[in-house]
C-alpha cells in the first residue's frame, strides 16, 4: 500500500486533475484506506503486463471502446472540488490481471465495461464477439451479496417490467438482461480483496436465467 501511496500523485492524481482543470488539493487522502492491498497489487499487475494503458488518469482496456477512471469528483460548488478514489475501477483491473495471470486469458480477449454497458469486465472468444464471462464488480461483500440475491429473485421476470425497478433492484435486473442478451456462460461477482463467487450460467425457457454455483476453475482459459 506504500507503493500505491507513493506512486498515487504523481502518477495518476495529478494527471487527472491537470486533465479536468481541478485543484489536487480537494483529494480526500483517506479514500486510499479503504483500498486492500491485494486489489491495489492486482492494479499495478494490470499496468505492468499492458492489460491496461494509461493516459492523464484515464484507463483503457485492449477490448474496449469504454474508458476507466479511478476518482471519483464531488460537488462543483465545494472549493476545492472533493476528489476520492474510486474502489471500484481499482478492483475491476486487479480482475483483469486475475484473469490474464492465474487463468490464462490472453490480453486481447479482455476488456472493461461490455458492449451493453452491463458489466464492468468482460472476457470475450477470440473474435471478440462473444461474451463468455461476464463480471460485476461491487466496493463490499454486502453488496455483491445483495446482488446476487436480486439477480436470482428476478431470474424469470420479464424485461417489460424494468419501468418498476429502481436503484439497486434496477442495477440486479440489467446484470439479468445483460445476461439474457450475451448468453455468457459465466458470471463473475468480484468484490474487494478477491472474494468472489462465480457462476456457471444456464437458459432456460422464456428468457429464465438460471446461476449455478461453481469454483475457480470456470474461469480458466480456454474456455469450455
Amino acid at each position: 500500500m506504500n507503493n500505491f501511496k507513493n506512486r498515487l500523485y504523481p502518477e495518476w492524481l495529478i494527471p487527472f486533475c491537470e486533465r479536468h482543470g481541478y485543484s489536487g488539493l480537494g483529494f480526500v487522502s483517506a479514500s486510499v484506506e479503504k483500498l486492500e492491498s491485494l486489489d491495489a497489487k492486482g492494479f499495478f499487475a494490470a499496468i505492468e503486463d499492458g492489460l491496461v494503458v494509461h493516459e492523464k488518469g484515464i484507463f483503457r482496456a485492449p477490448c474496449s471502446s469504454a474508458t476507466e477512471r479511478i476518482f471519483w469528483e464531488g460537488e462543483k460548488k465545494t472549493v476545492p472540488r472533493k476528489i476520492t478514489l474510486w474502489i471500484e475501477p481499482i478492483i475491476t483491473m486487479a480482475g483483469l490481471s486475475r484473469l490474464h495471470r492465474e487463468h490464462g486469458w490472453p490480453m486481447s480477449q479482455l476488456g472493461m465495461q461490455s458492449k451493453t454497458w452491463a458489466f464492468d469486465l468482460v472476457a470475450y472468444s477470440k473474435e471478440q464477439e462473444q461474451e463468455l464471462v461476464a463480471c460485476e464488480v461491487k466496493k463490499s461483500w454486502r453488496e455483491i451479496e445483495k446482488l446476487v440475491s436480486l439477480m436470482e429473485l428476478y431470474k424469470a421476470t420479464p424485461e417489460s417490467e424494468i419501468s418498476e425497478f429502481k436503484g439497486v433492484a434496477r442495477n440486479a435486473f440489467k446484470k439479468i438482461i445483460g445476461l439474457r442478451l450475451s448468453k455468457a456462460s459465466i458470471f463473475w461477482a468480484l468484490g474487494p480483496g478477491g472474494r468472489s463467487i462465480i457462476f456457471k450460467v444456464k437458459y432456460g425457457p422464456n428468457d429464465e436465467v438460471m446461476l449455478v454455483p461453481t469454483d475457480e476453475k470456470a474461469l480458466t482459459y480456454p474456455h469450455t
